[in-house]
């Protein structure tokens, strides 16, 4: 049976350590595709076999790509954006303008060509400027590509129950708004890695040791991702589950998470032969390192993607689900190391499982808080089957609505 807890204040401190949690998750997982050969160089091969493709493409195809993507904030690849330096040169200092890689153009995608200097992040970008760029090719009526344009579009599942923007009065949807969240200075705050494993990257050269975040929506912001530029609506599916279950509030489910699954099943199958893991379905997992710690998606909104394509079957709160059936496929480093990441947050004191109850919009009065073994939350905690839940669940469900809500689901 779950607790009752009506203490406002301690329910509001246990969403924000959730929220807190699956950041330090998603860095965790970026950590690992970055230092582990066995995962970044077949990622380096394939954004490499993209770029190959991309500078035979046609021209006008690519360079609308690059200036549609170019309007997104924190594409490193295609924007001048500083990039900081380990702390131990001092975390202070920024690369001059002059030294960071900026594509323009068709003919600026040469200058990548040396791929394997790249991080998981830069890779990450080449996979979302690959299909945009596939869409322009697309529209541009060449055949091979509109064939290709509708493969990844097919990735969109779930349909216009999923999908929809709510501009023909859906009431539940891909709902979501521009949003102006630019914040007023810097926030002070740190991150560490959930697993106690050696770090090494400029990523965890930032982490401090005693974290201490007071508000981790607008800290996300702050990084200027993709996120900061968008808000929920009170219609948006996510954003019902995201205000239920304490996670995340950001962008929406993630379309660029079907990119992503597009690109990887492209690409793995051209390098294959020349790596080992290449059609590793652990490949799949690189946005919820790259997207949600590049603060453009919540590690939810990139799950569900990942679970309406059958990738992962996750289970809100039990990040062991986020692990792919290997059947068949040899462990080797990376893989015990995002195993440890997952089961590590899974154990972490931070992963409250709650569903929490509003007496107002955006004012939390209370939860009901569960405890990791009890089978019937897990059961209804499954990703795909709370999307198609809560397209009719209030916006910010009172504690009778939300009381309704666990007995029909059989939560007491």
């Amino acid at each position: 049976m779950p607790k009752h807890i009506d203490n406002k204040t301690e329910v509001m401190k246990w969403i924000e350590e959730k929220q807190q949690l699956e950041v330090m998750l998603a860095w965790d997982l970026l950590e690992t595709f970055n230092n582990t050969p066995a995962l970044i160089n077949p990622l380096r091969a394939m954004a490499g076999k993209a770029v190959d493709e991309m500078l035979k493409m046609d021209t006008d195809a690519v360079n609308a790509a690059i200036a549609e993507e170019r309007g997104r904030p924190n594409m490193q690849v295609l924007t001048n954006r500083l990039v900081l330096m380990q702390r131990d040169e001092s975390h202070d200092k920024k690369i001059p303008r002059s030294q960071v890689l900026q594509v323009n153009k068709q003919e600026d995608l040469k200058r990548i060509i040396n791929i394997g200097t790249l991080d998981a992040q830069y890779c990450s970008d080449i996979v979302r400027l690959y299909g945009t760029s596939v869409e322009k090719a697309a529209g541009r009526g060449i055949s091979s590509y509109k064939k290709l344009d509708q493969e990844k579009s097919d990735l969109r599942k779930g349909g216009q129950n999923v999908w929809n923007k709510g501009d023909t009065g859906q009431q539940w949807g891909r709902h979501r708004g521009t949003a102006d969240f630019a914040p007023k200075g810097e926030v002070d705050v740190g991150l560490k890695p959930i697993s106690k494993r050696p770090q090494s990257s400029s990523w965890c050269a930032q982490q401090i040791e005693d974290a201490n975040i007071t508000n981790v929506h607008r800290f996300l912001i702050y990084q200027q991702g993709g996120q900061a530029g968008f808000r929920l609506y009170d219609t948006s599916t996510v954003g019902k589950i995201d205000r239920v279950f304490g996670t995340v509030p950001a962008a929406d489910i993630s379309g660029t998470t079907t990119d992503n699954v597009f690109f990887i099943s492209r690409f793995s199958e051209v390098i294959k032969h020349d790596y080992t893991y290449a059609l590793d379905p652990i490949f799949h997992l690189l946005p919820l390192g790259t997207i949600v710690a590049g603060a453009h998606h919540s590690l939810l909104e990139v799950a569900l993607a990942l679970s309406l394509n059958k990738k992962v079957d996750y289970q809100i709160g039990f990040y062991d689900t986020l692990m792919p059936n290997r059947s068949g496929f040899p462990n080797h480093p990376g893989i015990t190391n995002i195993k440890e990441a997952l089961v590590a947050a899974e154990n972490h004191r931070y992963n409250h499982l709650i569903l929490a109850y509003y007496e107002s919009p955006g004012k939390v009065a209370g939860c009901y808080k569960f405890d990791s073994f009890e089978q019937q939350f897990r059961k209804f905690a499954r990703a795909t089957d709370v999307l198609t839940l809560f397209r009719t669940v209030p916006a910010w469900p009172s504690q009778r609505e939300l009381f309704k809500i666990c007995a029909n689901n059989s939560l007491f």
